[in-house]
Formats: structure tokens, sequence, C-alpha cells
């Protein structure tokens, strides 16, 4: 990927916008037409211009969102793993009320409540899909509108989650799929279909209902269990309280293990002080070569969290700011950063 700089000048009389706010930058691509859209709301702005099948490209930056998210284009972001993040500060919410809807997200990290709502179809067909790709979440909701509402795919991959909450009074609104992500905590109910694979999950208060669990490491501090109703194969649980199962309730447990020393499990993560940012939830070479998950690779994260690389096909504007100074012609110094092949 290269960068181009470029900086133009203009006449300080007629520059009638403030772009102190326009580094942030959202890129509408519609077909082999680009849109560019500046400031704090750009990415509401192209959203609103955006229909089913458009990329939205974001630069770094806090942007705002209002309303619902409810169309099938792609959003990519910069990625969660670099100090110069896209963030989204205002809570949103995901639809998607057509069934051969597909909406991606990737590369963002969400600030407050991403909230899930499941909507009611006349014709009986299941709402659309939803997948975030290496995405970074404080807290996620899922809710319905009535119990007439339908089901809604979503999907999580290389994400890093906080508190996640779909408890739908054990109406089936949601089938929930995630992998190679690490998890907080979470509440779950018995309505829903979850799968978890591959994932570091931390249940130090979480309520796991009807959750079907492989390949995984699960950390909890205290005495938790799994609820009977979860299914969890090939997985490691880890914490530091010796002679307790936090498996004993399940139906199978033959494929499952306990450590009770995480000093022996990864390199660096020390599970109860939470994620932060860069951390790679690497295991030891020797725990590598220990628990390994019914696919043959090491149980977890696949050797930790990977880089999201923001793969562009095309040039985008990803800083547009104003100098702090102008020039002795009276005119005004203005950066702009194009990010392309």
């Amino acid at each position: 990927m290269k960068k181009l700089f470029l900086t133009f000048a203009f006449i300080v009389g007629i520059v009638n916008v403030c772009f102190a706010q326009n580094q942030f930058v959202a890129t509408l691509q519609h077909g082999d037409h680009f849109s560019h859209f500046y400031g704090v709301d750009a990415l509401f702005d192209a959203y609103n211009s955006s229909v089913d099948g458009d990329i939205i490209t974001l630069s770094s930056g806090s942007f705002k969102f209002s309303g619902d998210f409810n169309k099938g284009v792609t959003l990519r972001g910069a990625g969660i793993d670099r100090q110069e993040r896209t963030i989204i500060t205002s809570e949103m919410t995901f639809l998607s009320t057509e069934p051969n809807r597909v909406t991606i997200i990737e590369g963002i990290q969400f600030v407050g409540t991403t909230a899930f709502y499941s909507s009611y179809r006349q014709d009986g067909t299941s709402n659309g899909k939803i997948i975030f790709n290496h995405c970074r979440f404080e807290s996620i909701y899922g809710t319905y509108n009535d119990n007439l509402s339908t089901l809604m795919s979503v999907q999580f991959s290389g994400c890093l989650c906080g508190y996640i909450n779909f408890n739908t009074a054990g109406l089936r609104k949601f089938n929930i799929e995630v992998t190679n992500s690490y998890v907080e905590d979470m509440s779950l109910d018995g309505g829903n279909h979850y799968n978890f694979d591959h994932c570091l999950i931390i249940i130090d208060n979480s309520f796991i209902s009807s959750a079907v669990i492989t390949n995984s490491i699960l950390f909890s501090s205290y005495q938790n269990y799994l609820d009977s109703g979860t299914t969890a194969t090939y997985c490691l649980g880890v914490s530091a309280i010796e002679d307790w199962d936090m498996f004993e309730y399940l139906y199978d447990t033959n494929t499952n293990k306990m450590n009770f020393h995480y000093s022996e499990i990864f390199k660096t993560f020390n599970p109860s002080e939470g994620y932060t940012l860069g951390e790679t939830f690497d295991l030891t070479e020797s725990a590598q070569q220990t628990y390994i998950g019914g696919d043959g690779s090491q149980v977890g994260m696949h050797g930790g969290l990977a880089a999201y690389l923001l793969n562009l096909q095309y040039p985008i504007v990803t800083k547009l700011k104003a100098n702090s100074h102008t020039t002795k012609e009276g005119m005004l110094a203005i950066d702009v950063e194009v990010d392309g092949k």
C-alpha cells in the first residue's frame, strides 16, 4: 500500500468551511463513482447517500452516527490494532430487514452499546446477515420488536468483545456465530443459537445457556460452571482455583481439560486484567502442543489476534487537514493524504 501526500493552497477569503474538523473522511464507492464526506458526521452523510452493494471506507478518527444502520453495505475502518483507529462514539443499532441482505463491518472500534434488532417480516422469511471482522466492542446487546420477529444472523470474526447480552426471553430471534475472538463476559439465554469456535472467553459473571463452544479457552477467577444446556468440546478451562471443574455439569466432558495455572498457558496475557491494545493472546510453546482442538490446531485464538489489513481496491482520501499557519501570500495550506495500491 502506498501513501501519497499532497499539499494545496487556497485563498483564505474563499475558504468557507472549517477544515479543522475535516480530518475525518468517509469515502463512498458506488460502482465506479467515488464520493468523499468530511467531519465527525461523515459516516452518517455517506450512509445516507449509499445503497446496498456500496462500500464506505473511513479514515482514523472518532465518528458519530444517528439512526439505524440498515443497508447491505461494506463499512471499513483503519483497524483495531493501531494507535490511530477508526472509532464510532455514538451508540449504534444494526438491522438487516431484507432476507438476502449482507452487511459487512471491518476494522472499527465501537464505544458504548452496539445493538442488534431482529424485526418482523410479513412473508415469514429470515432477516439478513451482519458480519463483523476485526472489530472491537464495549457492549453488545440483542433485542426484537415483537414475538413475531424473524431470525437474524450475526457473525463475529477476529473481534474483541466486551459484555455480550442476547437475552430474548427464550424466543429464537438470532443466530450468533463467534470465531477467533475474545469475549469479556456474556448473558445468553436458551432461545437463540450460539456457536463459539477458537475463542478466548471470560466467564466470571456470565450466564451461558444452550451455547455450543468448541476449541476454545474459558477463564474464570471464581467457581463458575457452564450451564448444563451448554455443549463444550475440545475446550480448555483455566483458573487459579484448585480442584474444581467448570465442565462438571455438562453431558460430555471427555474432550475438555482444566489447568489451574494460567501463567503456564499464556506468554503475556493475564485474563484477570482484561485485554489491552496490541495484546496477542499467544500461548506458550508447551501449551500450543498440549492443548489441541478437534481440528488439530491449538485451542484459543489461533496463536493471537491477527492484525487487520485494509485491502484497498481504489485510492481513498484518509486525511484532509489545514495547516495552522497561512502563507505570506494570504493562502491557506491544506495537506491531503491518499492511501492506495
